[in-house]
């Protein structure tokens, strides 16, 4: 019956709610975030990303450090640094909705 095809759809996409709700949750606070803080604040903290998982890789071990990409990721940062620098100005919110958004 239809109660039963209804309950068997139910017991089959229950196992997939955690990763549904979470990508909600990451789409809600990332838009949230463009309504608390300015696009080059939020693009500044986005390109740290970069940095921050090179940075855990070495620490974990899962990279070795190579000067190349050492000079390669400071490139990156310092020219996202200075293309919003005049922009950007801090909104703790916006940072936290960011944080939270992943």
């Amino acid at each position: 019956s239809l109660l039963r095809i209804f309950r068997a759809i139910v017991t089959a996409l229950l196992p997939f709610w955690p990763i549904a709700a979470s990508f909600g949750i990451c789409i809600v606070a990332g838009t949230w975030a463009y309504r608390l803080a300015s696009v080059s604040f939020l693009q500044m903290i986005k390109e740290s990303h970069i940095a921050i998982v090179y940075v855990l890789m070495l620490a974990f071990g899962l990279e070795q450090p190579r000067l190349r990409y050492a000079l390669v990721l400071f490139f990156v940062t310092i020219s996202a640094t200075l293309a919003v620098s005049n922009q950007a100005s801090l909104s703790v919110a916006g940072l936290l909705m960011q944080i939270v958004a992943g």
